[in-house]
């Protein structure tokens, strides 16, 4: 639930105190949705989901998975997490043998990055054989009950995608919850790498369009892969942490009939999950 939710609709929790989150009057801690902060010892009671990783070791701050806002609460700010939705094109003959003999039976797919920050704005990156490239999607509507991107306009980000970049094919993805911090991070690691194509050069097995997704999930300290197979990459993604990623319901096409589906099942998968 949402801040103004939870205050106005239980008793339990009273008001809104640290970043805007409310707090629990039987314990006394601030509810950030994953965990619980304890306003009184400066920390949280239980270890940042998101566990070490290779870019933890940049700043020793980050080690510490019990801190606020990587003890820097004056520049930084710990939400209760946004978005990123990583994709695997079903239909998409690009990569591979399917992209020489114009045969999707021998495709290997695509892949591709969508990254929403906490205002909704989505942009999204994916790497083909001219480089790195970048599209601004638009600013979307946050679904006031869950905090997590509205079904309708995942549906229609999917179907735009699908048209765009999967050649009107069918769309696995799954959604990484992510904080803005980390959002941002994996924008600039985007755009470091739009900006150097065409450098940016293409190989079948170490530098396509899953290993780029995996990095940049890597950028924000993110569940990621080791696959060069769009969709090894996503089943990878799918095995992290249960309350960080979301297989997402498949687009079967870029149809309004399958977009209407796709929303259907998603508004039944956020109700049933807590």
């Amino acid at each position: 639930m949402t801040v103004s939710a939870v205050c106005a609709n239980t008793s339990r929790f009273s008001r809104c105190r640290s970043t805007g989150k409310e707090r629990d009057t039987e314990s006394g801690n601030d509810y950030f949705g994953a965990r619980y902060y304890a306003s009184t010892m400066g920390r949280f009671m239980s270890p940042d989901p998101v566990q070490l990783k290779a870019n933890r070791l940049t700043n020793p701050q980050r080690l510490n998975l019990y801190n606020y806002a990587v003890d820097n609460p004056l520049t930084n700010v710990d939400p209760d997490g946004r978005d990123s939705i990583a994709i695997a094109y079903q239909d998409s003959h690009y990569a591979g043998f399917g992209a020489i003999l114009g045969n999707k039976a021998w495709s290997l797919g695509h892949a591709g990055i969508v990254n929403i920050s906490s205002k909704g704005v989505a942009t999204y990156y994916d790497k083909n054989g001219t480089g790195v490239h970048k599209e601004n999607l638009g600013t979307f509507t946050m679904d006031a009950k869950t905090g997590k991107l509205s079904s309708s306009d995942t549906g229609k980000i999917l179907q735009h995608l699908s048209t765009e970049h999967g050649e009107g094919g069918a769309i696995k993805s799954t959604y990484v919850m992510s904080t803005d911090k980390q959002v941002g991070d994996m924008n600039s690691e985007g755009d470091r790498r739009a900006a150097a194509t065409p450098s940016e050069t293409y190989a079948g097995t170490n530098s396509n369009c899953a290993n780029f997704v995996e990095d940049d999930l890597r950028a924000g300290d993110l569940p990621s892969s080791a696959s060069s197979f769009p969709n090894n990459m996503l089943n990878d993604v799918n095995s992290g942490d249960p309350s960080l990623v979301t297989p997402l319901p498949d687009l079967t096409n870029n149809s309004g009939k399958a977009e209407q589906q796709f929303v259907k099942d998603r508004d039944d998968q956020l109700q049933r999950k807590p």
